[in-house]
């Protein structure tokens, strides 16, 4: 499941598999955030038919900066590959 996971980030995220590890870090070390990081939630509970029913995205990642943006948004829990390979396994993710 872990190289199926990363298979699935350096198609959909862009990124090179070589550099990351199962601690990396979505929005932190892959720069995923706001809209990306709810499009790569949603792909990747479709091609791995994951329940993400419970998942609360805005525990994880800051939403799309905006000019018309002005609250100070607090930090965010770390959501990282090794949730994703958790998940993919589980078929659930919270």
């Amino acid at each position: 499941m872990h190289n199926k996971v990363l298979q699935f980030l350096e198609e959909v995220a862009s990124v090179d598999i070589r550099d990351l590890d199962v601690d990396s870090s979505i929005e932190l070390d892959l720069g995923i955030t706001g809209d990306d990081a709810d499009e790569l939630i949603y792909s990747f509970a479709e091609r791995f038919r994951v329940d993400i029913s419970g998942f609360d995205i805005d525990k994880y990642f800051h939403s799309e900066p905006s000019i018309f943006s002005f609250r100070i948004e607090s930090e965010k829990m770390r959501f990282s590959i090794k949730d994703l390979i958790v998940a993919a396994g589980t078929k659930i993710l919270t």
